[in-house]
């Protein structure tokens, strides 16, 4: 298996037709299965130029239909402040779920948040804790397992609580929720936009797009082909959980503290990790400068190498995942973006705990100035620009309070949030002044998803976990090898023997 651009989207269009086949048979349960791995393909690599696909939310509107069939009627028009909130996995201060939940429990709304499984709330025990202690909230997680049921479950229960209004906040292959609210037209549907640069299903069951940039809105207009007077710009900010600052591993006296944070993969997507060579120049040049990385995932050895020479090795610091990220970001000097791929939330938290950060354009997803929509600032545009920029971040104290009180007056805070959602609500919103062209290099785009350390792996475990009951044993089983090869072994007996039972028994 060759993991390139013809292969994805062979694999894309085979299991969507495989899902076809198996709906026209009324095999629903596996056509919902392989529709998510389709959707789970597109969306880990970038190789629609749609970024959508209408036919694939065909297929999907076709088994709703059958499904919800015995549900009619749909919910009446809707019980004023009632809100559903409906959301693919619940993350504690991650995706933009608090940022919607608080602002309906704040302006006096009843809110319904229904998540598709209790998985999905794993990630989440304070916002959890937050709707259980709550009045005006209520949490409600389908007990059916079987997606052809959970559906059905799910339908019932937001046509029983009649809502006025229906907040999507989907993953990005969400058969579930897609299902669930192609059906429902009365009360209105808005899809929170938390990933614009990647694939998503739900163009067909919202009527507003709530974008929270300019990239986003172009590449939903000129890309999605979604009119223009059904998007939203809506910027969002940045949640401060108030977990009290854990401390530094290190004496904090007399150094200039940079640090970094974000799923490990986002570094990864550049096979040569330029970027923290670039942080060990830095660290060479500037005795007092430490350098900090937050994150998980797969990879941290391969980073933790570059940093083992011995005049560097000191004032590196791996601190994985930090639920005190805000006040980390307060206790630090510098925020350094992570590259190639950008976290837009996390420079959020530098420009609210007045701090002033660095990072490299990124050809595919955008820049700092677009973002933001500035004129008074140009990103660095590669890595002789970056370093330039962040010498004088380090070298002078100065530098670090313009710059930081350069982004101080952006409206990605909440006060700024919850006007414009209150305008969204009633219906005072103006047309967007966006009118030039979206800008995106798809191939490179592309070449950074496949150039990731342990992609096709990734992918194959994918591929067994969606499709563990909606494909055979043989495929299962050429799948688990595969998957073997790429992890750099090669099973012996027992644990083939092993693999053959968990797949036996679907597990």
């Amino acid at each position: 298996m060759q993991l390139n651009k013809e292969h994805l989207l062979n694999e894309y269009h085979e299991f969507r037709e495989r899902a076809r086949a198996e709906a026209a048979r009324n095999r629903l349960e596996k056509s919902l299965q392989l529709l998510s791995y389709a959707a789970l393909i597109a969306w880990q690599y970038p190789v629609l130029f749609h970024f959508s696909d209408d036919e694939l939310e065909r297929q999907l509107d076709g088994i709703a239909g059958k499904l919800l069939q015995a549900d009619r009627p749909e919910p009446g028009p809707g019980i004023p402040g009632r809100v559903v909130l409906y959301a693919g996995q619940l993350i504690d201060s991650g995706a933009l779920t608090e940022q919607y939940l608080h602002y309906f429990l704040e302006n006096g709304y009843q809110v319904l948040v229904v998540v598709p499984s209790a998985e999905n709330t794993r990630l989440g025990s304070k916002t959890v804790s937050l709707i259980a202690s709550s009045p005006g909230a209520e949490l409600f997680i389908p007990r059916s397992k079987r997606l052809t049921a959970r559906i059905p479950e799910i339908h019932r229960r937001i046509c029983a609580y009649n809502p006025q209004y229906c907040f999507l906040h989907f993953l990005q292959n969400d058969v579930t929720g897609y299902c669930v609210f192609s059906q429902i037209r009365n009360p209105k549907r808005y899809y929170i936009v938390h990933n614009d640069h990647t694939f998503w299903i739900g163009k067909g069951c919202a009527d507003y797009f709530l974008e929270f940039r300019k990239f986003g809105y172009l590449l939903s207009r000129d890309r999605r082909r979604i009119p223009a007077d059904r998007l939203r710009v809506l910027p969002f900010y940045p949640i401060n959980n108030q977990v009290p600052f854990r401390g530094l591993p290190f004496d904090r006296e007399g150094k200039i503290v940079g640090v970094s944070g974000a799923h490990l993969y986002k570094y990864l997507l550049d096979p040569g990790l330029r970027y923290f060579h670039t942080i060990k120049t830095l660290l060479r040049e500037y005795p007092d400068f430490v350098f900090c990385l937050c994150g998980h995932g797969e990879g941290i050895e391969r980073i933790r190498r570059i940093f083992s020479d011995g005049d560097v090795a000191d004032r590196f610091f791996f601190l994985g995942r930090r639920d005190d990220f805000h006040a980390l970001i307060g206790e630090t000097d510098i925020l350094f973006e992570s590259y190639p791929l950008k976290g837009a939330l996390t420079i959020l938290y530098a420009i609210d705990q007045h701090k002033p950060f660095v990072g490299i354009a990124n050809r595919s997803t955008g820049c700092i100035q677009e973002f933001f929509d500035l004129q008074n600032y140009r990103e660095p545009e590669d890595f002789t620009e970056f370093l330039a920029e962040a010498r004088q971040l380090i070298g002078d104290p100065d530098c670090r309070r313009r710059k930081a009180e350069l982004f101080s007056g952006l409206e990605y805070n909440k006060s700024a949030f919850t006007a414009g959602l209150t305008r969204i609500l009633t219906g005072n919103t103006a047309p967007q002044p966006y009118n030039e062209p979206l800008e995106i290099d798809d191939d490179a785009f592309l070449r950074e998803y496949l150039m990731m350390p342990g992609a096709k792996a990734s992918l194959l475990r994918s591929k067994l976990f969606i499709l563990k009951q909606a494909i055979g044993i043989r495929e299962r089983i050429a799948c688990s090898m595969q998957l073997s090869g790429e992890q750099h072994h090669s099973p012996g007996l027992k644990e083939i023997m092993r693999i053959l039972v968990l797949l036996i028994l679907g597990r």
